[in-house]
């Protein structure tokens, strides 16, 4: 929230006068590599939104989830919206093209570019727990996948361990924050962003696709199935897996190892899991979660009872 409004009151003191402003850096140099170095930084785009999508992992953790976790994703995306138009702004006007592209830290450079004190300090406060809050993120985001994972029995029961009063997943939290403060101090912390910018578009075309598949095995609308209305669907879906795939595709502009590796890794990681999977033999139990059968299991349960009485 510091962070954010810090973004928030440099924004009004340049709309104001207080910080002289350079409109001219906005028509500079920006395509300094035609409409291809457009297309090469899409990925960068997605890195404002990753982790929007963990606040559906803490359902469990919510007194009325068919509330909060619309209201929180809808908050969070204007939020994300917001400070991200005013950080685009901010840097491109105060910033020359030349040196905005190599910035580590951009919002930090424009507050030093405008040579008052007070906004260096708070936007340097502001960067700083900006960056806890993104570790902060990441830890909670892959804690929370760890412990689902481990639920459904894909890796050790170990991590599935919840937190007597917190109900939170703590020993997937313990275990993933050295992991994620190894990272950061790694000194190749763009790889690490883009490594996590590709798992995060991967996700972005499996989440829309589960969804279309879960509206496909349960057509029904009860409460239970489908706690809130998503609007213009299934067609947002189809839309969100055509944008994260062309973002993929732009990938091969200077991250094109990234992009192999991380093929290679979840193509890896994909077979380890189908194998766990098949050997683990469970069954979801949907009567006893009280929700009704999925489309075409009924037929494919007879079928099976029927080849198990052939066989005997």
């Amino acid at each position: 929230m510091i962070a954010f409004i810090a973004i928030v009151v440099f924004f009004f003191a340049t709309a104001f006068g207080t910080v002289n402003i350079h409109p001219e850096y906005l028509f500079q140099g920006a395509l300094p590599n035609g409409m291809i170095g457009l297309f090469a930084a899409l990925q960068f785009g997605p890195w404002f939104y990753l982790g929007i999508e963990g606040a559906a992992m803490c359902a469990e953790e919510c007194k009325h989830p068919s509330r909060a976790v619309p209201l929180g994703q809808q908050a969070g995306m204007i939020t994300l919206l917001i400070g991200a138009a005013m950080t685009l702004y901010l840097c491109a006007v105060l910033i020359p093209a030349d040196l905005l592209g190599v910035s580590v830290y951009p919002l930090f450079e424009a507050a030093q570019n405008s040579g008052i004190f007070i906004f260096v300090a708070l936007l340097g406060l502001g960067t700083f727990l900006t960056c806890v809050a993104s570790a902060n993120g990441c830890v909670c985001d892959s804690s929370r996948s760890w412990f689902a994972l481990s639920r459904d029995n894909y890796v050790s029961s170990w991590f599935s361990a919840v937190h007597p009063r917190y109900n939170t997943p703590y020993r997937a939290v313990i275990f993933t924050v050295p992991v994620a403060i190894g990272f950061a101090f790694s000194g190749f912390l763009d790889q690490v962003i883009t490594f996590s910018i590709i798992s995060g578009l991967l996700c972005y075309v499996l989440i829309p696709f589960s969804l279309i598949r879960f509206r496909k095995l349960f057509p029904q609308t009860t409460s239970r199935v489908r706690p809130f209305v998503g609007p213009l669907q299934p067609y947002i879906a189809y839309f969100a897996i055509a944008i994260a795939i062309t973002i993929l595709s732009t990938l091969f502009w200077g991250y094109k190892y990234n992009l192999i590796f991380a093929f290679v890794f979840y193509g890896i990681a994909y077979f380890y899991f189908s194998q766990r999977h098949k050997s683990s033999n469970i069954e979801n139990n949907w009567t006893e979660m009280g929700w009704p059968l999925p489309r075409g299991s009924e037929n494919a349960r007879t079928g099976k009872e029927a080849m198990g009485f052939g066989d005997e």
